[in-house]
């Protein structure tokens, strides 16, 4: 390649060119094609958003076309996209190249042209303008994946009896072989020092234990998981002088059961081109309020965007949502949005909206008190899973 300009050129005359495949956590380099008789750069912003699994079906579609620019701006810059390639690239005008070559500015990444025949004049002379310099194809950046963990797996326990939470771990002894015994009360064990600690921490109340439960449910575990942590969360909740009765096939058969890992989940996110959506489910899902979601500053998000500090502590998001929050930090930074101001500039019925949405749109359902809106939803939201809590005399 020949000098260092933010603008290359290649003339793959005779070449055949295939668009790569864009992993879902792309990073390096992103392609897009030119289409023809563009004639508009928002066009081309929602192609590079389609490149990065946003979908132009779903909510959040607006008719603000300088959306999608700036949208494309920020969560290019947030995959930490070093190269724009631009196939087919003779059909650019050069009002679109000009602010194409913006766009990329703005992101801090080079734009590479690949042409073929018929070009015209005015590409041409385009590209000498703006001094061009040339490769090869097989100089071009190809797209690059970034190592996702894998999520933590679900537990290994076999079907538990349906016994009480008061005789459950006998049941287990009695009727289980001896090492499915043993793996199912440990994770018993487990849970029960966990819900412990949040009863003692947070107070012995409704309110805690519809948390608790929700966080248990927000994992999607299996019905042995399931069963095992729900009888654990009712006897530490025991020891605390509070009742919590459940119907255990309501609640394992109840429409309100998130069926999606909290993985998958963060992966579907993706096809949203409006970032707050994305947070606001995951955090939602994590067993957070509307109210304290949009309480986030800007300054509570770590630079990679993977943990955001709310009320009650450090949230860590996956790693899609991380990309989401450098977006959208990246949007209220661009709109002059200090670090002190809020990540999320929503109102709860906004907010609320993106919960609804995401229930039709990709089937991932956010139910109870962590969705309230204008009144405490705790007794109905628990008893829409089959769960009552009394205080013990």
């Amino acid at each position: 390649m020949t000098g260092s300009s933010a603008l290359v050129a290649v003339d793959v005359t005779g070449d055949p060119v295939t668009i790569p495949a864009h992993p879902p956590l792309v990073s390096g380099a992103l392609w897009v094609e030119a289409r023809p008789d563009l004639d508009r750069l928002h066009v081309l912003a929602g192609d590079l958003l389609g490149a990065l699994g946003k979908r132009r079906d779903i909510a959040g579609k607006g008719r603000n076309q300088q959306d999608d620019v700036r949208h494309a701006i920020a969560w290019v810059t947030a995959h930490d996209v070093e190269h724009l390639v631009v196939t087919e690239a003779q059909r650019l005008h050069p009002i679109i190249l000009t602010g194409l070559m913006r766009l990329a500015a703005e992101i801090g990444a080079r734009l590479w042209l690949l042409h073929r025949p018929p070009r015209s004049d005015a590409f041409v002379r385009a590209l000498s303008r703006r001094g061009a310099t040339t490769a090869e194809l097989t100089e071009v950046p190809h797209p690059v994946a970034v190592p996702v963990l894998d999520p933590v797996p679900a537990a290994d326990l076999p079907a538990v009896p349906a016994d009480e939470f008061l005789t459950f771990r006998a049941a287990c002894a009695r009727t289980l072989p001896a090492g499915d015994a043993a793996r199912a009360d440990v994770h018993f064990l487990d849970t029960a020092r966990r819900c412990d600690g949040a009863l003692g921490d947070h107070g012995a109340s409704r309110h805690t234990v519809a948390d608790l439960l929700h966080r248990i449910l927000n994992t999607a575990p299996g019905d042995a998981q399931l069963t095992v942590e729900v009888r654990a969360l009712q006897a530490a909740a025991w020891h605390y002088d509070l009742y919590v009765k459940v119907d255990m096939a309501r609640l394992l058969h109840s429409e309100e059961r998130p069926r999606i890992p909290a993985a998958d989940a963060d992966a579907a996110l993706v096809a949203y081109r409006q970032p707050h959506r994305a947070i606001t489910v995951a955090l939602t899902r994590d067993g957070h309020g509307l109210e304290d979601v949009g309480a986030v500053r800007i300054g509570d998000a770590s630079p990679d965007g993977g943990t955001l500090t709310i009320v009650d502590g450090a949230v860590r998001v996956g790693p899609h949502t991380a990309r989401a929050v450098r977006a959208q930090r990246h949007l209220r930074l661009a709109q002059g949005a200090g670090t002190d101001e809020l990540l999320l500039p929503h109102t709860p019925k906004a907010l609320a909206k993106a919960l609804t949405e995401a229930a039709s749109d990709l089937g991932i359902h956010v139910f109870g008190r962590r969705a309230e809106r204008t009144r405490d939803h705790t007794e109905g939201a628990l008893r829409a899973l089959g769960v009552t809590v009394e205080a013990l005399p």
